[in-house]
């Protein structure tokens, strides 16, 4: 079953961009070092294998999983340990999220496949409507799968939500290609795109309330920022992705209130080369202390970095040939 909603044009005014929001993310190395990887993990290779596989002892483990579109892998490493521990095969992965129960999504064109925490095979496949999915995100309170389908220069970009077998799908006029997307910890959805075909400037934004199906402009009165890599909420705020020049993005962080987003911070993330794919941010409780890191591909370095949130220190980062683009991180329920 599959429903459909839309959303006539908004206005843009005073350069500030409207849209609409919908359902749909001790010691340290220096700057630049690469941590050494155990030589357990480091032995594993995609090559050796040939085919998707998973080291026994990974589903113990936290793990960092980094989809490879022009490798055609999702390569799978230790969260801590930072070394690989398998490769699942994928046809143009490109954004990747994750469930309450760890379960990972990974957008793949036409389908979305869900892997279980440390499985090789897909537990269950999503098709969707159009052809070019690219991000995603969980509400943990409902269980709904948000997936932003781009588009392309001949059809318009959408909103899939699926929850409970159905799928609905979300269109505004005022959002061509749909960017990204993501939850809040109350079930509201943001998405950003852009506003017209052919033009890949000008972003628009757009919300989703939880318990609603109507769309709800947002004013973002920020920078003029040309794109947004990733969405996530950290806590307590929202938190965007922003490349600013080449090797810098900046994350900012924004509430929103009445339709307006407050600024409520930034964060830099510098890295090695090129702009980053997508980043993820980890919440985790280690012992009494609550933990916040980020990690975020960066295609073309061949890496994912590790940083520290809200600082923007960078910690650590892990070697990937595969041009990383979305990457996301599972945490072990023992």
């Amino acid at each position: 079953m599959k429903k459909r909603f839309s959303l006539g044009t908004y206005a843009f005014s005073g350069g500030v961009a409207v849209a609409t929001l919908v359902g749909c993310g001790g010691s340290q190395p220096p700057i630049g070092a690469r941590a050494a990887l155990p030589q357990t993990y480091a032995l594993a290779t995609h090559e050796d294998r040939g085919t998707s596989w998973m080291l026994p002892e990974a589903a113990q483990d936290d793990l960092l999983y980094a989809a490879n579109a022009n490798a055609n892998t999702v390569s799978v490493y230790s969260y801590s340990k930072r070394g690989l521990v398998g490769t699942l095969d994928a046809e143009g992965p490109a954004g990747e999220c994750v469930d309450k129960k760890g379960d990972v999504y990974v957008t793949e064109g036409t389908k979305i496949l869900e892997y279980a925490h440390g499985g090789t095979q897909p537990i269950a496949t999503l098709n969707i409507g159009g052809d070019n999915a690219w991000a995603c995100s969980v509400d943990f309170k409902s269980g709904a799968l948000g997936v932003a389908d781009f588009g392309n220069d001949y059809s318009t970009g959408f909103i899939a939500v699926f929850k409970n077998g159905v799928e609905t799908t979300y269109t505004t006029s005022s959002i061509y290609y749909v960017l990204g997307c993501g939850y809040d910890d109350h079930g509201n959805l943001l998405i950003s795109g852009y506003v017209a075909p052919g033009n890949y400037s000008n972003l628009a934004f757009a919300m989703l309330s939880r318990g609603r199906n109507k769309l709800t402009s947002v004013a973002l009165p920020f920078e003029d920022w040309p794109n947004i890599a990733a969405i996530q909420w950290d806590g307590s705020y929202w938190a965007a992705t922003v490349p600013i020049q080449h090797r810098e993005e900046i994350m900012y962080r924004f509430s929103i209130e009445n339709q307006t987003a407050k600024l409520e911070g930034k964060t830099l993330l510098s890295h090695d080369d090129g702009y980053a794919g997508q980043t993820w941010i980890i919440r985790r409780r280690v012992g009494l202390e609550q933990r916040t890191r980020i990690v975020g591909a960066v295609g073309p370095a061949g890496e994912v970095e590790y940083w520290n949130y809200p600082s923007g220190k960078r910690f650590a980062s892990i070697s990937d040939s595969g041009y990383p683009l979305g990457v996301t991180v599972s945490l072990a329920h023992h």
